[in-house]
């Protein structure tokens, strides 16, 4: 058979320019240092992540269709409670996600801030309605647009993790014919936490996993004879920050086996420990105060990492309303803001420090577990290096422990199904359970290493039918 000049020329070239691509970056990773970091950590990771993405997560779609109801029954009752909404804006009924009609009622109320679209068209996005929750506080009318951020939020939550778009349906979540619902993970993120994706495919659609809310996990159940193993590392960025910037009385409670939100709680909320280890329990029907009490813990341990990563009081107040639900007054936030900077001081000169050395350096280096070496060029403009500087460092090395536990897992067949931020999860048959929970410990005897620091990590083991509904050992 004679070939074709024109198809041996093109694959020729074809093969040419992939050599020298070969070539090009093994001399860059040579040139950064970063080969072992490649050859023997990204590329053994990418295979295990594949194998995950592959694995997939059972579902059950009894749960799920059950789910499904009770997001649409919620987010019926709320705007039936808006109701009265279209009335206000002239129209035959009111639709809380529409931008035109919200956009309109914010002007009816006063609220709209003049904000509009590429088109001209007026904005009615999250900052603009979150304003008008704010400005309405404490007023009748703040229940409108509480109830629209509810909405809001329940259909989003409904169409991200149960459905998908209503004009799209082929976009739909859906199984794969096995059953199991497959996301798309990625490796290569600016921190080196894995992400993921929705993945649609002809086999099926699966949706993103790492901000699934709780409520919506329960609907991924084991099959029958089989059970999840979840290990999750026990305040993994407060503890790599706490050893970052030395903050001995956060170290003190480590060593101790106490919680730092508590010891944040008793000294910058002032409650007692009974009263804050109290305040930190879901709920307490019991308890007539305990739901003030509780949001307080969730305000202080919100309040926390978003300070640590330098955002601002507006941001952290937005963030708590959008986040938790829970409306804080600027004033209180700035009090919190000044008892906390005062009894965590060294965050405050850890983070300038870290801010400092990214201006001089334009990079960040984070070491591995096995003493290799992660280096990111910071190309972002000169505003966005505050937190990065901070973030990257505690969130990279965070990633770095994880994988290399996950790794270590996945060389020894554990059949790893799910990585959320801090935790991985393991599908394994019912009286398996202790042997993946011993082998969960065993590959996480390794350290997270900061700041020259060897860092130990405690992963903590949990299991149960649904992914929603885990207990200890």
């Amino acid at each position: 058979m004679r070939l074709s000049p024109t198809l041996t020329t093109y694959n020729g070239h074809d093969d040419v320019v992939t050599y020298e691509a070969k070539v090009d970056l093994e001399t860059e990773l040579a040139e950064f240092g970063l080969t072992h970091y490649y050859l023997n950590y990204l590329q053994p990771l990418v295979s295990a992540v594949y194998a995950m993405q592959m694995r997939g997560m059972p579902v059950d779609l009894g749960r799920m269709e059950e789910a499904k109801r009770e997001r649409l029954s919620k987010m019926g009752r709320l705007r039936e409670e808006l109701r009265g909404c279209a009335a206000i804006i002239g129209e035959p009924e009111y639709n809380p996600n529409s931008n035109p009609q919200t956009a309109k009622l914010l002007r009816e109320f006063g609220y709209h801030s003049g904000r509009t679209t590429d088109k001209g068209a007026p904005k009615a996005d999250k900052t603009e309605i979150i304003t008008a929750l704010l400005k309405t506080a404490g007023s009748p009318t703040e229940a409108i647009f509480s109830k629209i951020v509810d909405y809001r939020g329940e259909s989003k939550d409904y169409g991200t993790f149960l459905a998908g778009p209503r004009a799209k349906p082929q976009l739909h979540i859906r199984p794969w014919p096995d059953g199991r619902i497959r996301t798309r993970f990625l490796v290569t993120t600016r921190t080196g936490r894995l992400q993921s994706r929705k993945w649609s495919t002809a086999w099926g659609v699966g949706p993103e996993f790492q901000n699934i809310p709780d409520d919506i996990r329960r609907i991924y159940c084991a099959p029958p004879g089989y059970v999840f193993v979840q290990a999750d590392a026990a305040q993994l960025e407060l503890v790599l920050m706490a050893n970052a910037a030395r903050v001995k009385v956060w170290l003190d409670a480590i060593a101790e086996g106490k919680s730092v939100h508590i010891v944040n709680m008793v000294n910058v909320m002032k409650f007692t420990e009974e009263g804050a280890l109290h305040a930190k329990k879901a709920s307490d029907p019991s308890c007539p105060t305990h739901e003030r009490c509780h949001r307080q813990y969730v305000t202080i341990k919100k309040f926390v990492f978003a300070d640590n990563y330098w955002a601002e009081v507006p941001t952290i107040q937005e963030q708590l309303l959008t986040e938790a639900r829970i409306l804080v007054p600027l004033p209180t936030l700035e009090s919190i803001m000044a008892s906390y900077r005062s009894f965590i001081p060294e965050i405050q000169s850890w983070r300038n420090r870290q801010y400092q050395a990214a201006l001089a350096t334009r990079e960040i280096r984070t070491t591995l577990p096995d003493g290799s070496t992660r280096l990111r060029r910071l190309l972002e403009p000169r505003d966005k290096l505050r937190g990065i500087s901070v973030n990257d460092p505690i969130q990279s090395t965070g990633a770095h422990f994880i994988n290399f536990g996950f790794l270590a897992l996945h060389e020894r067949g554990c059949p790893l199904v799910n990585q959320v931020h801090d935790s991985v999860l393991v599908l394994c048959r019912r009286e398996d359970r202790n042997g993946v929970a011993d082998a969960i410990r065993e590959a996480y005897q390794h350290k997270a290493i900061i700041e020259g620091r060897e860092v130990a990590i405690k992963m903590e083991p949990t299991w149960g039918e649904s992914w929603g509904a885990m207990e200890g050992f």
